[in-house]
């Protein structure tokens, strides 16, 4: 009981699965999401072939050296500190460089998205993954008979990950992650999957 009032209210879960809450949130970054908006659909190739580099040097560099997790966490760490620093010192010099104003935002074949699009959006998938995360859980009193379940498929996952990594599945993961919205919002494969979003649309998050 306790633990699902922990959930619910969950300030991430809250923004993550409520549009408004979202739009709200990200109201006053508007013009940052556009420009990642430029950046992930190519509009603004520059920039993004910039992030890939410097994203995939990052994980060829934690591949080469083995590193485990606590020197991962305190390279990103010292890499955050880093970036903070050159924004502070050469923020507006790098920001002219790699983003331009977007002219015609909501022309040719990526138009840039409304931020309200943008946050239904992203809470249309999050909303869903809350709720399968929601399903998994044992209903009620935790017994032998709900726990089997949740049980086999974390010891499951435990295994794999401990024959294989996850090296691998975060380099995949974060490589789709940028790559994957270009490719989706094709014309071409937008009509495609188009069926198949509204579909989810349909399916109740309780």
């Amino acid at each position: 009981m306790a633990d699902q009032a922990c959930c619910s209210g969950c300030p991430c879960k809250k923004v993550l699965t409520d549009a408004s809450a979202l739009e709200e949130k990200l109201k006053p970054y508007e013009e940052y999401v556009d420009q990642v908006q430029a950046m992930l659909y190519f509009r603004n190739p520059i920039a993004m072939a910039a992030v890939l580099v410097l994203v995939n040097l990052l994980f060829f560099v934690i591949g080469k050296l083995h590193l485990s997790f606590l020197p991962t966490l305190f390279l990103l760490l010292t890499l955050k500190v880093f970036v903070k620093l050159v924004v502070k010192v050469a923020g507006p010099i790098i920001a002219a460089f790699l983003f331009q104003p977007i002219e015609n935002k909501e022309e040719g074949t990526y138009p840039i998205y409304p931020l309200q699009t943008v946050c239904e959006t992203i809470v249309l998938f999050t909303s869903r993954i809350f709720g399968l995360c929601d399903h998994a859980k044992p209903k009620g009193p935790l017994t032998i008979a709900n726990a089997v379940v949740p049980l086999g498929a974390l010891a499951a996952l435990f295994f794999l990950f401990l024959i294989t990594g996850t090296f691998w599945l975060n380099f995949i993961l974060v490589n789709l992650v940028l790559i994957l919205p270009a490719v989706l919002l094709h014309p071409a494969v937008k009509k495609q999957i188009e069926p198949f979003v509204e579909k989810l649309e349909k399916v109740k998050v309780e």
